[in-house]
């Protein structure tokens, strides 16, 4: 790795803390009856009664088997239009969340998420299933057969999407998106995660998330530059979007060095045009290094490698400015 991609690296990580320390705090989300809303909670009370509150009891009292048997019958006897049925949903599938059973939870959240749209149980079960998909993501292993402990975070970035479709434009859709985003990021995986940034920042206009995601984005796109040998597109594409970052916040981007990694960028793109010209020398396709040396002259004069071009030219018997 070249130095001044490493520079660049150094640089990012740097203003990684900050940023995060804004983006993510803990915060639980419910969905308010009165106001229509997703809102704020540390703690969701959902008052039970019937089969559903005295099934709760016996899971408070870790009568789990029990209080399953009995939903489970209730369930299947019950039509979707009978009152509590719902709650009994919820309290079934929190009875396997609360054991870990994820996978076996996920599908009772969902079948409850499809059948109940717009209740207080479906927001309740849409925050069950981010947290599902937050434990999938860091590494939790799915139980399968009862046996087998298989990898899910496929499954969990699908239900963090589901979460984004299902609750588009409430908070909890931001924070699934910024997750998925974050995830991308953190294994590596980033042209998903310059996507999913991007989508964040344009799509969400909360000063929560923007900002991070602006830089981010920009970070993601930096990241999938594998070297000089290799297409410049995204180093084009996050000189565009530090760019987008600076303007948008001047102050932020001071105190992130924002333009040092915009200089070390030109540099990149200087060094890669000026290779581009060497290559040619060693073909023996002296107009086409010559083209190249001139480019970086003309784009990048204070550069060493505009130095370096110059003194290419000058053993080749070229001038720099091209003759006409």
């Amino acid at each position: 790795m070249s130095k001044i991609f490493s520079m660049i690296l150094v640089i990012v990580a740097v203003g990684w803390a900050s940023l995060m320390c804004e983006a993510q705090t803990a915060e639980r989300y419910i969905f308010d009856d009165d106001t229509q809303e997703w809102v704020s909670g540390e703690r969701v009370d959902v008052p039970l009664e019937g089969v559903a509150g005295e099934a709760r009891g016996m899971i408070d009292a870790g009568q789990y088997r029990q209080a399953e048997k009995m939903l489970k019958e209730y369930l299947k006897e019950t039509s979707t239009q009978e009152e509590g049925r719902v709650a009994a949903m919820l309290v079934y599938a929190d009875s396997a969340f609360i054991r870990d059973e994820y996978g076996l939870a996920d599908e009772r959240y969902r079948q409850l998420i499809h059948e109940y749209p717009n209740t207080r149980e479906f927001a309740i079960a849409l925050r069950r299933e981010f947290e599902i998909a937050k434990a999938w993501l860091a590494g939790k292993k799915k139980r399968v057969l009862g046996v087998l402990f298989l990898n899910a975070a496929d499954e969990a970035l699908e239900i963090l999407s589901l979460i984004e479709q299902l609750a588009g434009g409430f908070r909890i859709a931001e924070v699934a998106l910024w997750t998925q985003a974050d995830y991308y990021y953190q294994t590596g995986q980033f042209e998903l995660a310059e996507i999913a940034y991007r989508r964040l920042a344009q799509n969400y206009h909360s000063p929560r998330y923007n900002k991070a995601a602006m830089y981010w984005s920009s970070a993601s796109a930096m990241a999938t530059f594998p070297g000089i040998a290799y297409d410049e597109t995204p180093l084009l594409d996050a000189h565009e979007l530090y760019t987008q970052y600076r303007d948008k916040y001047p102050q932020q981007a001071q105190r992130e060095d924002i333009p040092v990694i915009l200089e070390q960028i030109s540099l990149k793109r200087a060094q890669k045009e000026y290779e581009t010209g060497r290559f040619y020398c060693r073909i023996r396709k002296p107009e086409a290094a010559a083209y190249y040396f001139r480019y970086v002259i003309r784009n990048w004069p204070e550069t060493l490698f505009a130095q370096q071009a110059e003194l290419e030219l000058g053993k080749m018997g070229k001038a720099v400015e091209e003759e006409r």
